[in-house]
């Protein structure tokens, strides 16, 4: 819980920061450091979300990237899978390394988000805040609907 913490103190400092400076650069790099730092943490982290597990376990490591992405093996967990679903997990196979669809489909869901949010929104940094507050946990156990999620918001 500490680490938490701490990591929402570093990204109050960065967005204030960034707030109460004149200069338009420095207002962009505020914002997209704390984005970035978000972005690493979630990307890289381990065991947290209700369903991290049941993903990691469906990394088909014994399957083959052309089975894996057609969904041609019947009875296999990721038949069930949208494409891009399929799609990375076959990259992860291919490089057997199964943190590797984690850092995938979480730089989908925060690029689509944080750019949807600085591009259309007038003041980026309460829209930081605002996923921060209402969908960011969300994000770390739907994967898979965060993902949809983001792409709807970045079209």
């Amino acid at each position: 819980m500490l680490f938490w913490n701490l990591l929402t103190l570093l990204l109050l400092l960065m967005t204030l920061c960034g707030m109460l400076t004149q200069s338009k650069k420095l207002h962009n790099f505020y914002y997209w450091l704390a984005v970035f730092i978000l972005v690493l943490v979630s990307v890289l982290r381990f065991d947290i979300g209700r369903d991290y597990m049941q993903y990691w376990n469906m990394v088909p490591i014994e399957e083959s990237f052309v089975d894996i992405v057609a969904g041609t093996r019947g009875g296999q967990e990721t038949d069930r899978l949208e494409f891009f679903g399929r799609l990375f997990y076959g990259i992860t196979t291919l490089c057997e390394w199964p943190p590797l669809f984690f850092i995938m489909i979480g730089s989908v869901i925060y690029f689509c988000s944080f750019y949807s949010i600085y591009k259309n929104t007038k003041y980026p940094f309460m829209g930081f805040w605002l996923y921060w507050c209402l969908l960011y946990l969300y994000s770390l156990n739907g994967l898979r609907q965060a993902a949809a999620m983001a792409i709807i918001l970045f079209a």
